[in-house]
């Protein structure tokens, strides 16, 4: 989205729903090939993007992350008429996701609200904060565990995988580290790259503060516990390269 790259610096931290903008965010990034990433971040500003997840099925699940609590240190928070209408639909269904609607409107500030060609409508509201953008801050709020209660969706692996890659990409470590251990304790749908993410991540954050012997036993043990052998392998070569 042309107008959020030329009004927000690099760094700023987006929440956002499925069908909102386009942006650079560190998960693509990472996937780059390196002597690719300068060329690509000399023409785009990167972000710390964290999606709110969308279900086809049991949309219901999407609840547990409808809470603006998990998200203290984002600047920008994108709604899209394509979802939000959705869920507006069907209040006695979605009463998370409504409440959370509620909460922007009365915690934050609606800053624009249009629509780019056909798509859906976007909805954007930023902190009332005057600080520095997430990148730019000395300090983050922190890490939060997503509230006990409800039925788990499959989907909490991914968004403490993608919270920790945003907080380790702009330096914050310990935060980085704290989003990857929540991740690994639950339950991850058997495909490749997600369990690594996390332990590599997690060795990463304990190599930063000097703590490699808790580093090698955390890969230690998510070897042991990695079901797929691509998974096995990296997490094993980086216990190796530890020693």
């Amino acid at each position: 989205m042309r107008w959020i790259e030329s009004t927000f610096p690099p760094g700023t931290f987006v929440v956002t729903e499925s069908y909102g903008p386009e942006l650079l965010d560190p998960t693509t990034y990472w996937k780059l090939d390196r002597d690719v990433r300068a060329a690509v971040r000399a023409r785009k500003p990167l972000y710390a993007v964290q999606p709110l997840p969308m279900f086809q099925l049991h949309p219901e699940r999407t609840a547990p992350f409808y809470d603006l609590d998990l998200y203290g240190d984002a600047d920008l928070v994108i709604t899209t008429s394509d979802v939000r209408e959705r869920y507006e639909e069907d209040a006695e269904r979605f009463p998370a996701q409504l409440a959370f609607y509620a909460e922007l409107d009365r915690r934050l500030v609606s800053v624009r609200e249009f629509r780019e060609g056909p798509g859906p409508v976007l909805r954007v509201y930023r902190s009332p904060e005057a600080r520095p953008a997430f990148a730019r801050r000395g300090l983050a709020s922190g890490i939060r565990p997503i509230e006990s209660g409800h039925e788990l969706s499959g989907w909490e692996a991914h968004f403490y995988s993608s919270l920790g890659i945003n907080y380790e990409m702009f330096g914050f470590r310990e935060e980085a580290g704290a989003a990857y251990e929540l991740g690994l304790h639950y339950p991850r749908p058997d495909e490749p790259g997600l369990h690594r993410s996390l332990a590599l991540g997690l060795a990463r954050a304990l190599t930063a503060r000097g703590d490699t012997v808790a580093a090698r036993a955390v890969l230690e043990r998510e070897e042991a516990a990695a079901t797929i052998e691509l998974d096995r392998e990296a997490i094993r070569a980086f216990r190796e390269a530890l020693r």
